[in-house]
């Protein structure tokens, strides 16, 4: 039997200041872009982004620290998830969110060291 492991990891500057949105039941739910510094060979060239995904207690912790420029380290797994758009259908690969590291000072936030939420 195989043993297949669906992990990331990334770092890169946040491309805007996180969106939260709450779903019905009051989990939150947090989106953003992250964008990787490099040097461009080509003129032209497109940014390298990724889409995070954080959810509950981590997305409001996120949304709290984060704002647009931040340098980043995250780690989670990869998700894809069909969108339409325009009447086309778009897949679109997301990483979920488990872990980040705001590299600017230093502090590391996890999904299991979350303070429950009254």
């Amino acid at each position: 039997m195989a043993f297949y492991h669906n992990q990331t990891q990334l770092t890169g500057r946040a491309g805007h200041d996180p969106e939260i949105h709450y779903l019905t039941d009051g989990t939150a739910v947090l989106r953003l872009r992250l964008y990787q510094d490099y040097n461009k060979k080509e003129p032209g060239e497109a940014t390298p982004s990724f889409y995070l995904v954080a959810w509950g207690g981590l997305a409001e912790t996120f949304y709290q620290k984060v704002k647009r420029g931040s340098e980043l380290f995250v780690q989670g797994k990869l998700r894809n998830r069909f969108l339409e758009f325009e009447g086309r259908k778009i897949l679109r690969t997301e990483v979920h969110l488990d872990h980040f590291l705001l590299l600017s000072s230093g502090r590391s936030v996890s999904a299991r060291q979350q303070p429950s939420i009254l």
